[in-house]
C-alpha cells in the first residue's frame, strides 16, 4: 500500500467517523416515547405520548418548560391529585381545596363556682369544624402543626340564690378569671378586676397566637373569688362562652 492509498483510507474512516457521531448527537438530541415514536415535535426535547390524539407530555428543547396534555387543561387550572397519584388539571375551588383547620366550640357551662377553686368549663357542642377539627372531652383539638389564632369568650354569671344559702347582702365584689390551656398546662389568662358585680355579667376574652403542633388539645378553666361577702350568700357560674381555633398560614 503506498502512501497515497493510506493517506485516503484514513481521511475516509474520520469522515465515516464524523458523520456517525454528527448523526447520534442529532438522534439523542430528542427523545420520543409512545405512539407515532417517529414524529416528534421540533421544539421538544422529550415527548410521552399516549394513544389518544393530542394527549402527551413534553420538555421544550429551549426553555425546559413542561407540558402536560391530558384533555382536561384550561386556561389557570391547577394540576391536582387523587388518592392513587393520578394527576388531573382543574380549577381551583372550595370542591377540590382541603380548606384550612378551624373550629369552634360552643355551649359554655360550669357549676356553682367554688371561691378560690379552679374549675372545668364544659362545652356542648363543635358548630363550626373544618380542615380536622374535633371535639375531644370539653377541648378542642387541631390536627395539624402550625400558628393558631385562638380565641374565648366566657361569661360570668353573679345571681343571688346560690342554693342553699340566703340572697346576696348586695356589698359582695368578685374577681372573675380563666384559663386557656394547652394539653392541661395553663398557657394565658384573662382577669376581671374586682368591682361590683352582684347580680349582674362580667364578660372575659382570651385573644392569643399559639403555636400548637399536631393534635394538640386546647381548654378553659375559670375561677372566682368573692370579696366582702358577708353573710356567704353569693354565688356564681360560667353560664355561657365559646372557644374558637383558625389556623394561620
Amino acid at each position: 500500500m503506498n502512501t497515497k492509498q493510506c493517506s485516503l483510507r484514513i481521511t475516509s474512516a474520520v469522515i465515516f467517523l464524523f458523520t456517525l457521531l454528527s448523526g447520534s448527537s442529532a438522534v439523542l438530541a430528542q427523545v420520543k416515547i409512545g405512539t407515532n415514536p417517529t414524529t416528534i415535535n421540533a421544539a421538544n426535547n422529550l415527548e410521552v405520548e399516549a394513544s389518544t390524539a393530542g394527549r402527551s407530555v413534553s420538555v421544550d428543547k429551549t426553555t425546559g418548560k413542561v407540558k402536560i396534555a391530558d384533555g382536561s387543561q384550561a386556561i389557570n387550572y391547577v394540576l391536582t391529585s387523587d388518592a392513587n397519584g393520578v394527576a388531573t388539571w382543574q380549577k381551583v375551588g372550595t370542591s377540590n381545596i382541603t380548606p384550612l383547620p378551624k373550629g369552634k366550640m360552643a355551649g359554655a357551662l360550669t357549676t356553682w363556682l367554688v371561691p378560690g377553686v379552679e374549675t372545668d368549663v364544659a362545652f356542648s357542642s363543635l358548630p363550626i369544624s373544618e380542615g380536622g377539627v374535633v371535639k375531644v372531652g370539653n377541648g378542642i383539638q387541631v390536627p395539624i402543626a402550625g400558628n393558631y389564632l385562638i380565641h374565648s369568650a366566657s361569661v360570668i354569671t353573679s345571681r343571688t340564690g346560690n342554693p342553699g344559702v340566703t340572697s346576696c347582702n348586695g356589698s359582695s365584689t368578685s374577681n372573675s378569671y380563666t384559663l386557656l390551656l394547652v394539653n392541661g398546662s395553663g398557657i394565658t389568662a384573662a382577669n376581671d378586676k374586682v368591682t361590683q358585680r352582684w347580680d349582674q355579667n362580667s364578660t372575659l376574652h382570651i385573644t392569643t397566637l399559639l403555636y400548637l403542633n399536631a393534635n394538640d388539645v386546647i381548654t378553659l378553666k375559670t375561677r372566682n373569688n368573692i370579696y366582702n361577702d358577708s353573710d356567704g350568700a353569693c354565688g356564681t357560674y360560667l353560664s355561657s362562652g365559646d372557644i374558637s381555633v383558625i389556623y394561620q398560614p
